[in-house]
């Protein structure tokens, strides 16, 4: 059992992060369990008000991907997601993850779009409707990492022309 206040209950604490990108990764967690609670209570006041807006298993991915966008945009945009001793190419497989499982659920649904499946059928967003939401959310974290990858390039041909 573990009995070590300092040691997290599971996994490992990255030590290749410093105490700058600890903070803010402390700070994205803070904000991302706020929301989970607000979202939480919104689906509980939808559900109490009869507006099923998702069969259960779609609302719980919707709600659990939109939580980890949120906080790894953030941890991206702000230098805390991806440690400094992470290799190029791992940054890389990384984001080419990201980009084609959003770009893959995306197009699964305006494929099933496109023959006539419904996004939303009976008030309540289909699995196709699903899954362009899921994928949106796991092209914004790919998509972030590119344009971080660019910011961080840009800066330092600059720093390195200066």
């Amino acid at each position: 059992m573990n009995t070590d206040p300092t040691r997290p209950l599971w996994g490992k604490i990255d030590k290749n992060l410093d105490e700058r990108q600890l903070l803010v990764a402390g700070r994205a967690y803070q904000r991302a369990l706020i929301l989970a609670f607000i979202l939480i209570l919104a689906n509980g006041f939808l559900l109490e008000a009869g507006i099923e807006w998702a069969p259960p298993l779609y609302r719980a991915l919707i709600m659990a991907m939109l939580l980890t966008a949120m906080g790894s945009v953030e941890l991206i945009w702000r230098d805390a997601y991806v440690s400094p001793r992470m290799r190029q190419r791992q940054v890389t497989a990384l984001t080419a993850m990201f980009l084609s499982m959003g770009a893959g659920g995306v197009i699964l649904g305006l494929t099933a779009v496109a023959v006539g499946d419904p996004l939303v059928d009976g008030g309540g967003l289909t699995r196709d409707g699903t899954a362009i939401i899921l994928g949106v959310l796991f092209l914004a974290i790919g998509v972030t990492l590119l344009l971080k990858r660019r910011r961080d390039r840009r800066s330092s041909e600059d720093s390195d022309a200066a």
